[in-house]
């Protein structure tokens, strides 16, 4: 199926992607007005007590990269492009992975329902570009 039409189920992998990164996006902009609550609340204080922790700014750092990396990939899913799609949804699973285990690792934090999302629509994504999609993403 390299020509021609592309898939349902790659346009769905698109769609799902366009939809965790809205989510994403929302979160991300839920965190920083959080944040700068916090911050004019406090005059300056909390700003500088999370960025000398650095805890805080690696996590949003992986989840910027993430929401950005599943955005893109979903653009090259639907033109089926091998180094939007095929390369970036890779690249999105490991840093999502990584970015998953990160606070179960290092935090002791336990699995909850966001840490399984946060495995299995990755592998999901590692399992399906990789094989039934990797002939369609070629272009």
């Amino acid at each position: 199926m390299s020509t021609g039409k592309r898939p349902g189920g790659l346009t769905a992998l698109a769609v799902l992607n366009f939809v965790f990164g809205g989510f994403g996006c929302l979160g991300l902009i839920a965190m920083f007005a959080l944040l700068q609550a916090a911050d004019s609340m406090t005059g300056g204080a909390s700003s500088t007590a999370l960025a000398s922790s650095g805890e805080l700014m690696v996590s949003l750092l992986l989840a910027t990269a993430t929401v950005v990396l599943l955005i893109v990939a979903g653009i090259g899913y639907l033109g089926q492009k091998k180094t939007l799609g095929h390369l970036m949804g890779n690249l999105y699973a490991i840093v999502s992975i990584v970015s998953s285990a990160v606070p179960i690792v290092a935090y002791s934090q336990s699995v909850g329902v966001a840490s399984l999302i946060g495995f299995i629509y990755p592998v999901l994504t590692i399992v399906l570009i990789n094989t039934t999609f990797k002939q369609d993403l070629v272009n």
